[in-house]
């Protein structure tokens, strides 16, 4: 992934942050099958990252996964369009043009297939309903037994080793104070979920800078 230095995200306690609660990921393997699955980061016992998730036997992916190859992981979330207009540059020099607030992961690293079904859907189930406020969190013993059962025959889990990792934040890092006072600002009036987010993210990445 191309990241223009002022982009690069290095801190892996803010990458793994990002992936627990960016989830979904886009797979791609390298004879070029892409799928898109949930994940959850774990740390194994020896300090080893790996991301681990759960398919459908009859998913393509599957068939890479007989050899130790190395699959790409991306995680993403939707970002936002930032107008020109937004900057107060524009006015007075017009060299301002649009462009697109995001933050992205890749990770890379071998594939692995896992044989303990249940330890995997229950660690991925136990994050996730961890994740719901005033829950009391659904488990697999919910679930009548055959239910599971049959289940657990239907699909394969595996992981991937966390190998080679990149991430770009790209959050107006490279906007004077002024400017991204305006973009939050405007970003605010929208008023929307997902503008509303990328102007925290803007002001939290500006005070941490």
């Amino acid at each position: 992934m191309f990241i223009p230095a002022t982009f690069k995200q290095d801190n892996l306690a803010e990458i793994a942050t990002f992936i627990r609660s960016h989830s979904l990921a886009t797979l791609i393997t390298p004879n070029g099958e892409v799928a898109h699955i949930p994940m959850i980061l774990q740390t194994k016992e020896n300090g080893e990252l790996v991301l681990v998730g759960h398919c459908f036997k009859r998913n393509p992916i599957v068939s890479a996964m007989s050899q130790p190859q190395t699959w790409l992981a991306i995680f993403q979330e939707n970002g936002h369009y930032i107008s020109p207009n937004w900057y107060p540059n524009k006015a007075i020099t017009h060299k301002e043009v649009p462009t697109w607030n995001y933050q992205a992961v890749h990770i890379r690293g071998a594939v692995r297939q896992l044989d303990d079904v249940v330890a995997v859907l229950t660690a991925q189930t136990d994050f996730w309903e961890s994740c719901l406020p005033n829950n009391t969190p659904w488990q697999l013993s919910d679930a009548p037994e055959d239910y599971l059962q049959a289940l657990y025959q239907a699909i394969v889990c595996f992981e991937i080793k966390v190998e080679k990792t990149e991430a770009q934040f790209k959050l107006s890092q490279n906007k004077d104070a002024a400017t991204k006072q305006s973009i939050c600002q405007n970003l605010r009036q929208i008023n929307s979920p997902q503008a509303c987010t990328m102007a925290e993210l803007i002001e939290r990445y500006t005070n941490n800078a």
